[in-house]
């Protein structure tokens, strides 16, 4: 037998777990809920392409090298526009 605090219901020896726990403490953590949808997952399909860096050659290695910037495009899901 459980020995009773004043004003409090008995518990069990073990932690409860399940839906009848998580909406007794609040809301669901938001991580989790987007764990288990679809329309959170990323959009890759709109993505303009991988980006890497060119191989390094022996001008680059050995110093620096000029380029011209074409133009600069903006790649939904990335923080920062793509060159």
């Amino acid at each position: 037998q459980a020995i009773l605090a004043p004003g409090r219901p008995a518990r069990a020896a073990g932690r409860q777990k399940g839906p009848a726990v998580r909406d007794a403490m609040g809301r669901v953590i938001r991580g989790s809920r987007k764990g288990k949808s679809l329309i959170f997952t990323a959009k890759t399909r709109l993505r303009k392409g991988a980006v890497k860096l060119r191989p390094v050659d022996f001008a680059e290695r050995s110093g620096f090298i000029k380029g011209l910037v074409r133009k600069i495009i903006h790649d939904p899901g990335r923080g920062a526009p793509m060159a």
